[in-house]
């Protein structure tokens, strides 16, 4: 850019850990070709997500089938330039989320990579097995009254 300098970042889009399918910060993103991208995964995903209820569709937030389009388009690692610092006020608190609430979001991921891996994407699994989980752990309380 000029003569600024500027750090270019990558991310990886998928991972075993806290979070399967990420596409990462997204200040700033930059794709070398999106024509990579493969029609195919983009109407499987499409077809997920209009597969899933519309109440819970909104609980998907935009990165994970981002994500998941590009892994399975062959991309590995999202590069990104860091546009903007976030700043957080020490003295503000934190959202609390209702159980409910959480509920809704894990069982729209479930539903989502339940989709995907019926359609023969093996890597969602671990989406899937993650918020399973979650389901489960959101659940029991709920259910019991907790």
């Amino acid at each position: 850019m000029g003569n600024v300098k500027v750090n270019v970042y990558g991310y990886s889009l998928f991972g075993r850990g806290d979070v399967p399918f990420n596409v990462g910060p997204k200040l700033a993103m930059r794709f070398g070709s999106l024509k990579k991208l493969k029609d195919n995964v983009l109407a499987d995903i499409y077809d997920a997500m209009h597969s899933i209820p519309p109440h819970l569709r909104n609980e998907i937030g935009d990165e994970t089938p981002i994500a998941i389009a590009l892994y399975y388009s062959g991309y590995r690692v999202n590069p990104y330039v860091e546009g903007v610092r976030h700043a957080f006020d020490q003295r503000r608190e934190p959202k609390r989320v209702s159980r409910i609430d959480r509920m809704l979001k894990v069982s729209a991921h479930v539903e989502f990579a339940k989709i995907l891996l019926r359609k023969g994407y093996r890597e969602v699994f671990w989406l899937y097995g993650r918020y399973k989980l979650a389901q489960i752990k959101h659940g029991l309380p709920i259910l019991f009254g907790v």
